[in-house]
């Protein structure tokens, strides 16, 4: 997928980017993505096969995200 379609909604000031490439040296990496993961509004996720055969990625970063559309999703009903 291309990133052009996020990158008009960034300049539209929509959106706002975060990965995980951007954690700082010292950081607790896992302790970021969660925290990032929690706050965030919405989250798109950008499938590679990198991304697919990470045992991380898939167990934690996947299921958190479904985890909170489902409770969202409940919550709204």
């Amino acid at each position: 997928m291309t990133e052009e379609p996020i990158n008009i909604l960034q300049r539209q000031r929509v959106v706002s980017r975060w990965h995980d490439r951007l954690i700082t040296a010292g950081t607790e990496w896992d302790r970021e993505i969660d925290h990032r993961l929690s706050a965030a509004d919405i989250i798109l996720l950008m499938l590679s096969s990198d991304f697919l055969h990470s045992e991380y990625c898939w167990g934690v970063e996947v299921q958190k995200a479904v985890s909170r559309q489902l409770h969202w999703f409940h919550s709204s009903k």
